[in-house]
């Protein structure tokens, strides 16, 4: 896995059996022996493999880590050029979103599905992100919790056009500006509104809404707005009435 990271810039790590993270993860280049030979193509040495600061794409999903392992800490700073993340199943318990998330400017894709998380703080994403994945953990909250009982903050994503909260525990939506969400899905919580806000900044982009077994009683009126809506299910709500959708959507499941 390590040769092919130093070769491509892609670091899979999946399915090792890993309860920790190895050393060697964060520092490819060491440890590589050098041809100093007129004819090294087929032995490239140090400077011509890629190192941790160039990886793009890390997967880590599938590993046993220990219930005291964190996932994500200041080691992983050294992935600067990071544009996806997996950490599917991995048992994770907590993310440190503020001092180790908050740094991989360059991320696109963050998926951390399947593990334990109970909270989850969004607004420490750097704005490029375009797809999150935290279906089936145990989150309450989308951003970090404030003391002052004030509302939390605004999430802004403006490049965001998928996100999956599905099988968790969430109660209601924060604050969001995603003005490009294409995919929402929110399956399997305890969701008793939609705000009004989120469904009109989707109006010319949304084209999926699962919200299926969560306890909806209204939908918002301006759903019907969103010209590009081609799946709707929210069935297993508490809904008092049949909200109106546009004659474009294929799909729907109000039952």
């Amino acid at each position: 896995a390590l040769r092919t990271a130093r070769s491509t810039g892609r670091l899979n790590l999946s399915d090792c059996s890993l309860a920790s993270f190895p050393p060697a993860m964060f520092d490819l280049r060491n440890h590589i022996e050098i041809d100093l030979s007129m004819d090294s193509s087929s032995n490239p040495g140090a400077w011509q493999s890629y190192g941790e600061e160039e990886v793009t794409v890390l997967d880590l999903s599938d590993n046993p880590l220990s219930p005291h392992f964190n996932g994500v800490d200041e080691r992983f700073e050294k992935f600067v050029s990071l544009k996806t993340l997996r950490m599917k199943r991995c048992n994770l318990v907590g993310l440190s979103w503020h001092s180790a998330v908050s740094k991989f400017d360059n991320l696109l894709v963050l998926d951390v599905s399947g593990n334990d998380l109970t909270e989850a703080n969004l607004e420490y994403l750097p704005t490029m992100v375009r797809e999150i994945d935290l279906s089936s953990n145990r989150i309450t909250r989308l951003t970090e919790a404030k003391g002052d009982g004030n509302d939390g903050p605004v999430i802004v994503l403006p490049y965001l056009v998928r996100l999956d909260v599905s099988n968790n525990q969430l109660r209601e939506f924060p604050s969001f500006e995603v003005p490009g969400l294409q995919t929402l899905c929110f399956a399997n919580n305890q969701i008793e509104e939609i705000p009004g806000e989120l469904i009109d900044q989707g109006s010319s982009s949304l084209s999926t809404l699962e919200g299926s077994h969560n306890k909806l009683k209204r939908v918002p009126d301006n759903l019907f707005d969103c010209q590009r809506l081609t799946v709707v299910d929210l069935s297993d709500n508490a809904l008092v009435d049949t909200p109106a959708v546009n004659p474009k959507v294929i799909r729907l499941n109000l039952n």
